[in-house]
């Protein structure tokens, strides 16, 4: 079984599309289980604000894709970068790639949960960038650190996924 949304409720299997374990033996998440989770969370976001109609658009984005991607270039519906950083708003994104940003929102948040923070969890770009696998130099990095753009469509995702 592949992870799922139904409504409000999110059901997570033993293990991602990777393999690897969702859940550590105590029943506690692993750090793929609390990405799993931030994707799935961004879709019962979704079902809340639109209802059920993004169900359809991410399954079509997804067959798109997987049956004639390399034939049409249909863009992959998970990949998200390339339109933020070229300005796209949160609410034009398509629904996997809105998920992939609250999966990234949650991981973020996740590395600085230890932090205090008032009224709501504070989003930085450190955390997102780490949370994107970027690390500090003198690391050499394959992936660019967040834009300002990138920052501050991401931001304003973080608040409108709080609403």
């Amino acid at each position: 079984m592949r992870a799922n949304v139904v409504g409000n409720d999110i059901f997570l299997p033993s293990e991602d599309k990777d393999e690897m374990p969702v859940f550590d033996t105590d029943g506690t998440l692993t750090p793929e289980g609390l990405a799993l989770l931030g994707h799935e969370a961004g879709h019962v976001w979704q079902n809340q604000n639109e209802g059920t109609g993004y169900i359809g658009e991410s399954l079509l984005g997804q067959i798109n894709h997987t049956l004639f991607g390399d034939l049409t270039g249909a863009p992959d519906p998970y990949e998200w970068r390339s339109d933020v950083s070229s300005g796209v708003e949160f609410e034009d994104l398509g629904p996997e790639q809105q998920a992939e940003v609250a999966e990234l929102i949650g991981m973020a948040l996740e590395l600085n949960r230890a932090m205090p923070a008032v009224g709501v969890a504070v989003l930085t770009r450190d955390e997102l960038n780490t949370a994107l696998g970027i690390r500090p130099p003198p690391a050499v990095n394959t992936i660019a650190p967040l834009s300002d753009t990138e920052f501050d469509i991401i931001s304003g995702a973080h608040l409108q996924l709080q609403r």
